[in-house]
């Protein structure tokens, strides 16, 4: 047990004094360089290519909640529509919480979009 706890202190104390410290000085030397390069529009370009990985993730994780929890044509919203129109909301109460919890009639569907 000793012999892993001081392989992970001598990790993290290698990890800690040499690896966080030359990525920082790396990364301080890509923002200088960037800094001083003279040909806006490259140095634009460059910007926007080394911060975007940084972003996109969110933007795609946006994308995906906004495609399916849209107010206005969001899938879960469409699938709600579709059951409140065809009077399955009554149905689904019944087989999913009705026999359960001994509640005859289902509670009103619930309003969805105007």
């Amino acid at each position: 047990r000793d012999r892993k706890f001081m392989l992970a202190l001598t990790n993290t104390v290698f990890y800690a004094f040499t690896t966080a410290p030359i990525s920082i000085a790396i990364g301080l030397l890509f923002a200088f360089m960037l800094n001083e390069m003279g040909n806006l529009k490259v140095k634009k370009v460059v910007q926007t290519a080394s911060y975007l990985p940084h972003f996109i993730s969110w933007v795609l994780v946006y994308t995906i909640a906004q495609y399916m929890l849209g107010e206005q044509s969001g899938l879960v919203n469409e699938f709600l529509k579709k059951i409140e129109e065809d009077g399955t909301w009554e149905q689904l109460w019944q087989i999913s919480l009705g026999d359960r919890t001994g509640i005859e009639t289902a509670p009103e569907a619930p309003a969805i979009g105007e």
